[in-house]
């Protein structure tokens, strides 16, 4: 079962997974800058992103931090013209995730390691099978 919650604009602040049999509880807590997401936050690690200064929605790294450890792992963002994700490289230039999109935004074929974050800030919630976008959820699926 998941649970979400969200701010006055719209905006995902937090989603809690309880895993069935378990009733073990995973939360994410989202942190924004306007309309971009900035942060996603669990008890294991913190994804935070930044983007080009130029383009709102266009990114340009995800930082990824395990808690105690003093560096984070950087991955840069290789973009489409319009600022969606193709694909993703680490410090020495080695591609770490690629995606191909379908034509609502669905990732049709991404390399083993995978990134969160689509087009114009988008972000997949695996839990509910859609896009999470301010306003509105897309089912990517049907």
């Amino acid at each position: 079962m998941a649970r979400y919650g969200y701010d006055a604009l719209g905006r995902r602040t937090r989603k809690t997974v309880t895993w069935g049999d378990s009733g073990k509880q995973e939360e994410t807590r989202f942190l924004w800058e306007g309309f971009r997401l900035l942060q996603a936050r669990q008890a294991d690690r913190t994804e935070s992103y930044l983007y080009d200064p130029t383009i709102w929605w266009s990114p340009l790294a995800r930082i990824t931090q395990q808690p105690g450890a003093p560096d984070g792992d950087i991955r840069w963002f290789n973009t489409e013209l319009d600022g969606a994700p193709l694909e993703m490289t680490d410090a020495e230039g080695a591609v770490r995730w690629s995606g191909d999109y379908g034509s609502f935004g669905a990732v049709n074929g991404q390399t083993q390691d995978s990134e969160g974050l689509r087009h114009g800030c988008k972000y997949p919630c695996k839990t509910a099978h859609s896009l999470l976008e301010i306003f509105r959820h897309t089912d990517y699926v049907t």
